[in-house]
């Protein structure tokens, strides 16, 4: 069966690159659905999409491959890779289900024009409606989309602050990749957000796979939403460092993963203050302010005291500003990528001590050089 699917696959995207008028010859509607339908029986996901995908360029509102598509993006059934001719073909279709270019098309979301089935979160089991998926393009292989997150909302007036999220999602990720040369530890594996309109305060939290925000129609300033999202992205995405702190939360890569981020974006990784702009709809102007309160505190807590294994044991508060100021005292003065070393070393599950970090943290800046912070290496995007 894998020799049918590939060669499916094949002729799909030969057919995807034709407008529908010189397709003449094409596979009908019927024949693709029925091939679609039994490619997806045998577990054949990228085939039998690109043959719904097809079905659905030829007849917009006949139903089985309406309904497929539509089934995909509610249940989260869409396939991880999809070659860009596949996606590009069916951007200009405005029926039930969309597919639009974003952020100059390093980005393509895919949603349902009109509410969904209820479907229920896996934490609170609250009731979500709407759901966007996006994927990025790829440069490993080139030609491809990789899915990396959905979005999901329950009120419609959330749409655009969903479409933004996702694209500051891709920015945040350029970011990281970039400066540091290594992917995120959740690379491959699509993540869920929910875009919540209640909860006991506002804020975010990262649960298993899932990243929630909570009260999302409180008003909050653009840095804040940047930062919140920065925050429970870093935490699928940076390598785990505590698990034991009493204060502000147990784990530190949120928080030193938000530092890091928005620094690496103010001076200029992945398009800079103009790329998050453009990606969040809001101003990046913010930033001054949040260097001032959330980087400079930290970074001089780290300089009056140095290395020390008496700061580094610590697991309040204060703790883990000291560990925050010492990473950025690294970025500063070995480099993004003297950092990222330092920390994607570290066993990637289970509590780890920040002490394990001192040798690597002592070598790396014994190491350094003056200019070390202004050079990146360019990573898969």
């Amino acid at each position: 069966m894998r020799t049918i699917a590939q060669l499916t696959l094949v002729l799909l995207l030969a057919l995807a690159t034709l407008p529908l008028a010189r397709a003449a010859d094409a596979p009908s509607y019927d024949t693709l659905v029925s091939q679609a339908q039994s490619l997806d029986r045998d577990g054949e996901r990228l085939a039998a999409f690109g043959c719904y995908l097809q079905a659905y360029r030829l007849q917009p509102e006949s139903a089985p491959a309406t309904a497929a598509l539509l089934k995909a993006v509610r249940s989260g059934t869409l396939p991880i890779r999809v070659p860009e001719s596949m996606l590009q073909a069916a951007v200009d279709t405005t029926h039930a289900v969309q597919i639009t270019p974003l952020l100059d098309g390093k980005v393509m979301a895919v949603t349902s024009r009109d509410e969904l089935d209820t479907f229920n979160d896996p934490q609170n089991g609250w009731p979500f409606t709407r759901c966007e998926w996006f994927y990025r393009a790829s440069t490993d292989p080139a030609g491809e989309y990789v899915l990396y997150a959905s979005v999901r909302w329950q009120s419609a007036d959330d749409r655009a602050l969903a479409e933004r999220t996702g694209q500051l999602l891709a920015v945040l990720r350029a970011a990281l990749t970039e400066r540091t040369g290594n992917k995120p530890l959740t690379d491959g594996k699509p993540f869920n957000v929910w875009l919540c309109r209640h909860a006991t305060d506002a804020g975010g939290e990262q649960w298993r796979n899932s990243i929630y925000f909570y009260q999302v129609g409180e008003q909050r300033s653009s840095i804040e939403w940047i930062r919140e999202i920065a925050h429970e992205y870093s935490h699928m995405a940076f390598p785990i460092v505590g698990g034991d702190y009493s204060d502000p939360e147990p784990w530190a890569n949120g928080y030193y993963g938000e530092r890091l981020l928005l620094r690496w974006l103010s001076r200029g990784a992945a398009g800079g203050p103009a790329a998050v702009e453009k990606a969040w709809g809001g101003t990046f102007a913010g930033y001054p302010n949040f260097d001032i309160k959330l980087i400079a505190p930290p970074l001089s807590l780290y300089t009056r005291n140095g290395l020390s294994d008496e700061w580094l044991a610590r697991r309040d508060r204060q703790g883990m500003d000291y560990l925050i100021g010492m990473l950025l005292a690294i970025d500063d003065k070995a480099g993004p990528q003297a950092c990222a070393r330092l920390l994607w070393d570290l066993p990637q599950a289970g509590l780890v001590d920040p002490a394990q970090l001192l040798p690597g943290a002592r070598q790396a800046l014994a190491t350094a050089k003056p200019t070390a912070k202004t050079q990146a290496t360019r990573g898969d995007r």
